[in-house]
């Protein structure tokens, strides 16, 4: 008997995000769990914390969403960007089957100052509840 696995949250919605052409207008396919070099747009996002609601089967992860932007303008459409696209997640994916998609904290201005001078930068925190895809 194999083992069902939970979908890797991350893989999803990178796929969800690069996959819409709102999001790729803003940044071509620079959507991921690392940070692109440079200062053009881009987007990543990580794993921060969650749970399991059901035992291996219903999780309800929660992501930080960074929306990186050459400047803060383009950042801020980005990230309402990211939102909206966010919120059309619920349904059937390759990786798993989300069921809802919450917002925790709205997307912010926070500029990274992990760089000189600090680059342009919205975080939002998202919930999403999911389990795989039935069998």
């Amino acid at each position: 008997m194999a083992v069902r696995l939970v979908p890797d949250i991350e893989i999803l919605a990178v796929a969800h995000l690069k996959a819409s052409a709102d999001i790729a207008a803003l940044v071509g396919d620079r959507v991921g769990t690392e940070l692109y070099a440079g200062t053009t747009s881009a987007i990543w996002l990580s794993l921060v914390t969650g749970d399991e609601r059901v035992r291996n089967h219903l999780i309800g992860p929660m992501l930080d969403v960074r929306s990186y932007g050459g400047t803060k303008g383009q950042a801020s459409t980005l990230a309402r960007t990211v939102h909206a696209v966010m919120h059309d997640m619920p349904g059937v994916h390759t990786q798993g089957v989300v069921t809802s998609v919450r917002c925790l904290t709205l997307p912010a201005w926070n500029p990274d100052d992990g760089f000189d001078p600090p680059r342009p930068r919205y975080l939002g925190t998202y919930e999403l509840v999911a389990h795989p895809s039935p069998a």
